[in-house]
């Protein structure tokens, strides 16, 4: 994390999770392709539901490995500035135990995405899972986010009464408006009943999206998530000696060392 972060988690205790279709892997919370072309198929629109569930879903990121990553500090290190902190599961789960939100937690699964199928039912199981090129990312999550997508709206059965009603004029009025939300859509073949659902769903989701922030901070128990602090190995002497002193500022009894990556602070003859 970048040193701002830090600084949030030490003097506020939260942890900043961002918003799943906001991460860099832009298959994450998606259906994969065997899945997509199943679940495609269905007329109650499950697969555009589900997939669209992952704006609602917010994650916390680490990496569960015993020896430091140099890729990962150079993706995630914040350059000169990067600061990690090292836990434990147990510990994890300690930290938030008293978390007024559910929050989940589970190492991520790295599949095939063109073959793998068999989790559009959980959809907390579709937002740790990655394709295999991030393997080398050996990720655990922490996830806050609903369990069971939105409901598909359904219609009144109902006819309005009143005075006569200029149809055409309406049917015209709709189609224009429904060409906005369905663009790619073709009209003459569309069963018309479905596809004022769809645009009443599309439409709750774009005004859903506008009031759905980029990342939430969730409260945590900093002296039990945090077991060390680990300074960036491009990162100056004098970041280490800071990162030290605040630390001993928020009476937190963990060591802070500089990366085992780290250039030595002498070199031989």
């Amino acid at each position: 994390m970048d040193f701002a972060r830090f600084l949030d988690l030490l003097a506020n205790k939260r942890l900043w999770f961002n918003r799943l279709d906001r991460l860099h892997d832009p298959r994450e919370g998606l259906l994969t392709d065997r899945e997509y072309a199943s679940q495609s198929m269905r007329l109650d629109g499950r697969a555009a539901s589900v997939e669209k569930s992952r704006s609602l879903t917010f994650v916390n990121c680490w990496q569960q490995d015993d020896r430091e990553s140099m890729a990962m500090w150079d993706l995630y290190g914040a350059d000169a500035c990067g600061i990690a902190t090292r836990s434990t599961i147990g510990s994890l789960k300690a930290a938030v135990a008293s978390t007024w939100i559910p929050i989940y937690i589970s190492r991520v699964k790295y599949i095939d995405w063109t073959q793998h199928e068999g989790d559009t039912e959980n959809l907390i199981g579709m937002c740790v899972r990655k394709t295999d090129g991030y393997r080398h990312e050996s990720e655990v999550r922490l996830i806050v986010g609903d369990t069971v997508p939105e409901p598909f709206p359904v219609l009144s059965e109902e006819t309005p009464r009143g005075a006569p009603v200029d149809c055409e004029r309406i049917a015209r009025d709709v189609l224009t408006a429904l060409a906005g939300f369905l663009p790619s859509c073709d009209f003459t073949t569309v069963d018309s009943r479905q596809l004022v659902l769809e645009a009443i769903v599309e439409c709750q989701y774009r005004e859903r999206l506008r009031n759905t922030p980029p990342g939430i901070r969730v409260s945590v128990d900093r002296s039990a998530l945090i077991k060390e602090v680990v300074v960036g190995p491009k990162a100056q002497p004098w970041v280490l000696d800071l990162a030290r002193n605040i630390v001993k500022r928020y009476d937190l009894s963990v060591k802070v060392r500089p990366s085992e990556l780290s250039a030595p602070r002498s070199r031989p003859e």
